[in-house]
């Protein structure tokens, strides 16, 4: 915990890994106008038990340790205790020894021990303890090797530190102790404060407050550090100066116009001195007084004292009868009031402060929205960082491999010797010799000026970009005279300064930042540098863009984004999971075309560099300047700019820089550029070893990050995807390329019959961190996990909708609840501007790669629940007490709702993509077909979650029970409601008959009623028999006549539709073959294969098959001749020496049909059609040639009785003697 309250930096540290506000834990204040904010140092060397602090002050560096030691228990815990408490007093050595002589040393704290008079150590003043503390020597040694003096024992004899009243007589333990070195100091005086009477109402024991006064050598020498003049908060009052007062601006630029017209040459920092004098006297920024806090008032501030009067008056009087011999009834009772006064005013006083609180919030909220109505929108979006920061403050402080705090110099050097091992070494030179000639417009360098971002930082000595923006012309006229003509004429030389880089760091997320690998560097540039690199990257772009265009490269590149890269990679994880489906005999996988195979399924690689920007070998650069043909001289002026970069590091006064050999500075205009040509030149290399278009297919990038992807069928394309996937990670190694093993992240998915032996050969587990190991050669052996957060999205082989969305939720509960002191005072921002807030800030990082990933019904409710429960929360309208629906609560609101919300955002990324279809060539990777594809699915899935119609009225009809008639907003809501209430009565209902054509959807065993699919049809049919189902009445759904939009084929002939009585081949079409083929002529269950069609009919329509089957037969084979070669039913080859009237599963199922649906008189044979089972004459009888005589298959005189029992069944079975 770290931040500045009332003129104090307030360092604290609680106890456990989420203290709160009242937790127990240690706190150092320091004043600020003592000890400055940048030389102030911290350490929780023990949460909540031992913090460090090292400040400058005038008198040099002081060290303050902040203690706080176990109490001592019972007997049952004392072991425990002892040894925690052993552990902390090594830490407080270690620390003790890590603190130079030359700095001021203050320990205090709770020591939760007793000590005993020692000699040059410890007074006379403390109260002797009763029982001794058993580790009392650990402390007392501490003491002696440090040389530490305990100042607050040498007052009146028995002192105490901590009092219990609670007991009778109080008990009392000197515990506390105020510790500095021996013979340091000329004046070393320290107390109690007995009379302190804050908390004293408090029962149990307290702890009296100690001071210490002591003298430090004064004045010593303090290295100033070098402030920018224009700090972020004077650069954005400057900015509204210049939008309110016009007449400033065109003073400052008329001055800077005259003072340059006197300047004879070009120096930038003269450039930026003069820039800074003439802001001086133009802009007269100063920042405005803040508003008193409420609680400061007179009215308080009486309370408070007012409340402490009634305190000690009370004191007074129990004192004063505890004492008197008369009149003690009377002085009690006057106790007593003051008392129920105190009591009384502590809780106004409370609720009075928690008022102020609010009201102080409401004056800042009402002040930035002035500012944001002037024109100034970013002073709303300042104040919620300041009161609602994303993350607590925390200093970027350094500490030495044995745990030492660094001092700012340290510091410095530390951060130079690390970066300089990073980006620092020896490297070959770029360029040498004489520079090339370069051209660059004085138009050119004024529109770049004129880019420059105001709210960008510049290097503390230079001037504000608001200043260059604003004198944009006269600069560039003098710029033209000054250095772009000579650059023209004779040598684009690069001033130093240009090419220079001063480093600042930025915090990692969940990183201690104590050591220099766990800080990003960041340049920030001269700006007049930072213009020109501007020019040069409008320059470098139209090489750079005719290579990309059809390259899978998605970051720094217009029209792309990291959704569009999140959409291939959906876009194969969908693949992938449909095949992997598809080998577990699944019936939608298999309907949609999967083929099932001995192992398929697919591999993705997320690759993780150390380092990239900083570590990349800058001969990369050079082969990719060659590769992309750039012009030998912007070539040869970006190099040189490259190979003279230098890094300042400067921390409180203290500088340090180096020159760098290596990388590419990060803030640079023209960086992000420069990476992307490199990665060109890489995908080149790529496709050179590993095949051409291999990149197209396997990779695709987005800054830093890359992703590679394979999909295979078979074993063999799983060891290929295995092999290459090794090979690109040696490539990219052998590159220069820095890879981080353990960040860098496997998925694999491989289902089929021969996918586990598979998976057993290349898997090894991993004990720390628990896990697996996929090894994809002998080289590399990465982490393989199911699944990764890749660009802020959660990718998967699994329910990737389900998990991103949840991801995406915690994401949309944090910022809301950052947020939410301002999205819940009502009476700070009206309710329209704190919705809008919400759209602004909450919206955006919940629906994030949401549009990518996709939804399904359970990820919708999810996201659509959580929404509409923080809009509910802001409108200040629950539901269980308000009633009122979702709907009309967005439309009160004027709103859009959820599924609108979301509807719109969809139809824009297609509208979106439409539009770029005619700028952009067809080729591009842009509008690649995973990418189209992906969208219009992603918005036809969003508009399946419609909501129910609407009425005349415009307002949405609300859904009913069926059972008690309540209504509902939603069919989630409504099912919610239907499983809690009305299970029981539904379970004990008759069972439902189950119809596989009226309950399933198009031949699939997925519910009409509630539209859940089902991997089997006896789930299926278990659902509807025991009334499990809440979309609809099934059993009267099944009573009633059955209308679907497909009828089956035995609907179609009793409605007419559709004749058989005489089957021929000119009725057959398209459509009626593939529903014979495909789906059962009753039922219409859809069937994979049309080998199933009799298995099908034998199981499930047993009386028609045990009816008709025999006759059909017959009939069959008087009525169609022999089909040869080519079935023109099904379509299908016949193979020779079969019978494919039996097998034909068209004419199968036609026949079945015509039996079934024929009248009884038709349906009987004649004795002419009936099969003639009679012996032959002999004289007629054909020789026997080894073949059954029903289907000519080849068969031997002892099998054909086997032949015919399993071959011809009903005719064998009709063949024998009753």
């Amino acid at each position: 915990m770290d931040f500045d309250t009332r003129g104090y930096h307030c360092i604290g540290s609680g106890i456990g890994t989420e203290a709160k506000r009242a937790h127990a834990g240690v706190m150092t204040l320091l004043r600020a106008s003592v000890f400055p904010q940048e030389f102030i140092r911290y350490h929780e060397h023990v949460a909540g038990r031992l913090l460090q602090v090292r400040a400058w002050c005038a008198g040099g560096w002081i060290d303050t340790i902040n203690m706080y030691q176990y109490a001592l228990g019972g007997q049952n815990e004392q072991a425990a205790i002892l040894q925690k408490r052993a552990t902390l007093w090594t830490t407080l050595r270690n620390t003790l020894g890590q603190i130079p002589q030359s700095s001021t040393l203050i320990s205090a704290g709770d020591y939760n021990c007793t000590l005993e008079q020692l000699k040059h150590h410890a007074g006379p003043g403390m109260l002797a303890p009763n029982i001794p503390s058993p580790d009392t020597e650990d402390l007392v040694a501490i003491m002696q090797d440090f040389s530490l003096l305990a100042t607050n024992t040498y007052g009146r004899k028995n002192s105490f530190t901590y009092i219990h009243e609670g007991y009778k007589p109080a008990r009392r333990s000197f515990i506390d102790y105020l510790f500095v070195r021996q013979h340091k100091h000329s004046v070393c005086k320290a107390g109690n404060l007995r009379n302190w009477q804050v908390a004293r109402w408090r029962a149990g024991g307290r702890h009296l407050p100690g001071w210490l006064h002591i003298t430090i050598r004064r004045f010593r020498s303090q290295p100033k550090g070098v402030k920018a003049e224009w700090p972020r908060w004077r650069c954005r009052l400057l900015s509204q100066a210049i939008k309110e007062q016009p007449h400033l601006a065109n003073d400052f630029v008329q001055q800077v116009g005259a003072a340059l017209q006197e300047v004879p040459d070009y120096d930038p920092k003269a450039l930026n001195n003069l820039l800074l004098e003439v802001g001086r006297r133009v802009f007269h920024v100063h920042r405005p007084h803040s508003l008193p806090p409420p609680w400061t008032g007179e009215e308080h501030t009486g309370s408070i004292k007012d409340m402490w009067m009634h305190y000690r008056c009370m004191r007074r009087l129990y004192t004063e009868a505890a004492k008197s011999t008369s009149g003690r009834m009377r002085l009690q009772i006057q106790a007593w009031q003051h008392r129920s006064r105190f009591l009384h005013m502590h809780r106004l006083v409370q609720k009075h402060s928690r008022k102020l609180r609010r009201i102080r919030l409401a004056q800042l909220l009402q002040e930035a929205d002035a500012h944001s109505r002037s024109g100034c929108s970013q002073a709303l979006f300042d104040l919620i960082r300041k009161v609602a920061p994303k993350q607590p403050r925390k200093r970027a402080q350094l500490r030495s491999r044995d745990g030492k705090l660094l001092t700012p110099a340290e510091e410095a050097r530390t951060l130079q010797e690390f970066w300089k091992s990073v980006n620092g070494a020896p490297g070959s030179q770029l360029r040498d010799g004489e520079a090339s000639k370069y051209n660059i417009n004085q138009e050119d360098i004024e529109e770049a000026l004129n880019n420059l971002q105001v709210a960008k930082a510049a290097p503390p000595h230079c001037a504000p970009h608001a200043l260059w923006k604003l004198a944009s012309t006269p600069i560039a006229v003098f710029m033209e005279s000054k250095v772009f003509v000579a650059w023209r004429e004779n040598q684009a030389k690069v001033p130093q300064d240009w090419a220079s880089a001063w480093l600042v760091f930025l915090q990692k997320t969940g990183k201690a930042n104590d050591d220099p690998a766990s800080l990003r560097p960041i340049a920030l540039l001269d700006p007049m540098g930072k213009a020109v690199c501007g020019v040069l990257k409008k320059h470098l772009e139209p090489h750079l863009l005719k290579a990309t265009e059809r390259l899978p490269l998605f970051g720094y590149l217009a029209h792309r984004s990291p959704q569009h890269a999140l959409a291939v990679v959906y876009a194969h994880c969908e693949r992938v999971r449909n095949a992997a489906r598809a080998q577990r005999r699944s019936w939608y996988a298999l309907r949609e075309g999967q083929q099932r195979s001995s192992c398929a399924g697919g591999l993705q690689v997320s690759v993780d560099f150390s380092q990239a920007f900083d570590r990349a070998d800058r001969q990369l650069l050079v082969k990719a300047l060659e590769f992309l043909q750039v012009p030998d001289d912007l070539a040869d002026v970006i190099l040189r700019w490259t190979q003279q970069t230098v890094f300042h590091i400067e921390k409180a006064g203290e500088s340090e820089s180096y020159q760098s050999s290596t990388g590419i500075r990060q803030g640079c205009k023209l960086s992000p550029t420069l990476w992307c040509c490199m990665f060109v030149y890489v995908l080149h290399v790529f496709d050179g070893q590993l095949g051409a278009q291999w990149c197209l297919d396997h990779l695709l990038g987005f800054a830093d990050d890359i992703h590679m992807r394979w999909e295979f069928s078979d074993k063999a394309g799983l060891m290929q995807a295995l092999k290459e996937a090794g090979q690109a990670l040696s490539i990219l190694e052998r590159l220069g390329f820095q890879l981080s093993e353990d960040k860098t992240i496997c998925l694999l998915k491989a289902e089929g019959v021969q996918a586990p032996h598979a998976l057993r050969k290349i898997t090894r587990k991993r004990l720390k961190p628990p896990g697996k190991l996929l090894v994809l050669n002998s080289r590399w052996t990465l982490p393989l996990k199911t699944s990764h957060v890749y660009l802020g999205a959660v990718i998967s082989y699994g329910p990737f909708e389900f998990q991103n969305a949840v991801h995406r939720r915690h994401a949309g509960q944090a910022a809301f609840s950052r947020l939410r002191p301002t999205l819940m005072s009502h009476r700070a921002l009206p309710l329209k501007k704190r919705l809008h807030l919400w759209r602004t800030v909450v919206l955006p990082s919940t629906l994030y790669s949401l549009s990518s990933s996709g939804y399904t019904r359970k990820s919708y409710d999810l996201i659509r629940v959580m929404l509409v429960k923080q809009v509910r929360a802001i409108a200040r309208s629950p539901r269980h007490l308000t009633e009122e629906s979702d709907w009309h609560l967005f439309q009160r609101l004027q709103l859009p709702t959820v599924f609108q919300m979301l509807l719109q955002v969809h139809t824009r990324i297609v509208d979106t993509s439409t539009s770029l279809s005619g700028k952009l060539g067809s080729q591009d990777a842009r509008l690649t077909e995973d990418i189209i594809q992906r969208e219009h699915k992603n918005l036809e899935a969003i508009r399946m979650f419609e909501p129910g119609n609407t009425n005349q009225a415009g307002s949405q009809e609300r859904l009913m029970c069926d059972i008690c008639h309540q209504t509902f907003d939603n069919d989630a809501a409504l099912r919610h409601h239907k499983a809690k209430k009305h299970s029981e009565q539904r379970m004990q209902a008759e069972p439902t008959t189950f119809d596989r054509q009226l309950h399933g959807t198009d031949g699939m065993p997925k519910c009409r009623g509630c539209g859940h699919p089902f991997d089997r049809w006896a789930d299926l049919q278990k659902h509807i028999e025991e009334n499990h189902c809440q979309g609809g009445n099934a059993k009267t759904a099944s009573t009633s006549s059955p209308s679907e939009e497909k009828p089956s084929i035995q609907q179609m002939v009793r409605a007419g539709a559709l004749q058989v009585h005489e089957i021929e081949s000119s009725m057959m079409t398209e459509d009626l073959r593939q529903k014979l083929i495909s789906h059962c002529a009753i039922c219409r269950q859809w069937m994979p294969n049309s080998k199933y069609v009799k298995v099908h009919w034998q199981r499930l329509q047993k009386e028609e098959s045990k009816l008709f089957q025999a006759s059909t037969l017959q009939w069959r084979r008087l009525a169609f001749d022999p089909i040869k070669h080519r079935c023109s039913w099904c379509l299908g080859e016949v193979p020779a020496r079969t019978e494919h009237r039996d097998t034909c599963p068209v004419l199968f199922q036609l026949s079945m049909i015509r039996a079934i649906t024929m009248p009884a008189k038709e349906d009987v044979p004649n004795e002419s059609a009936e099969l003639d089972l009679s012996l032959p004459a002999d004289d007629t009888l054909r020789k026997w040639n080894l073949e059954c005589q029903l289907c000519h298959a080849p068969c031997t005189a002892r099998g054909l009785r086997k032949h015919l029992e399993q071959k011809h069944a009903d005719i064998w079975k009709q063949a024998q003697p009753q």
